[in-house]
């Protein structure tokens, strides 16, 4: 729920997980990573279904540079830190219940797959008291219903969805102002963030 600095929160509980795969699961080695090969990479994995496939074999291609280069995993192959973070936003996706009638927000979460820009910074952006799966579905929900709004005030969307991930606090913002003072219904984060940004843009005009 909290608006953080870039970091890399799902480093630790990562590598302890993959550690866990079976060593002997032979993998291919990571790929290059470039906007064109994470392009033709989701291209191939439009499906939800081929989803938890994919994800094992993300897996098993980190672990295997983990397990040759260990903690410099992540300065010293210049791949990893970026399949890690799609490994991550994939993992999200897998969180998530796309329905059949709202093919604009599968779209929407492939399009931002498809752009680390916006889907790694979402994630380097959560921290631990975060919904992730929430978090993730506002952000996507936003990229559906306003793109470009997303792609040029990047920065917040992703305050938004991680802000209002999950209901306030009843003692929001602290204990010295009543709750009949101060509304906790903030209306859907779609809309607010629309508004935000016609007022912002109506202001510069």
């Amino acid at each position: 729920m909290r608006f953080a600095s870039p970091s890399l929160p799902f480093a630790a509980v990562f590598l302890a997980l993959v550690l866990m795969c079976s060593a002997a699961r032979q993998a291919q080695a990571l790929p290059a990573f470039s906007d064109q090969t994470l392009g033709e990479w989701w291209k191939k994995h439009e499906n939800p279904r081929l989803w938890p496939q994919a994800l094992q074999t993300l897996d098993a291609e980190l672990t295997q540079v983990h397990q040759s280069q260990a903690q410099d995993s992540f300065s010293r192959h210049p791949d990893f830190s970026s399949w890690f973070l799609t490994r991550e936003w994939l993992r999200l996706g897998l969180t998530l219940n796309f329905p059949s009638d709202n093919p604009a927000l599968l779209s929407a979460f492939l399009q931002l797959g498809q752009s680390p820009q916006l889907s790694h910074r979402f994630i380097l952006s959560l921290d631990p008291e975060d919904d992730p799966a929430q978090a993730c579905l506002i952000f996507t929900r936003l990229y559906a219903t306003h793109p470009e709004e997303v792609k040029q005030y990047s920065n917040l969307a992703i305050a938004y969805a991680v802000v209002f991930d999950q209901p306030f606090p009843q003692n929001w913002p602290h204990h010295q102002v009543k709750a009949t003072a101060l509304p906790l219904d903030h209306g859907d984060p779609v809309l607010r963030f629309h508004d935000y940004v016609e007022a912002n843009e109506a202001g510069q005009r």
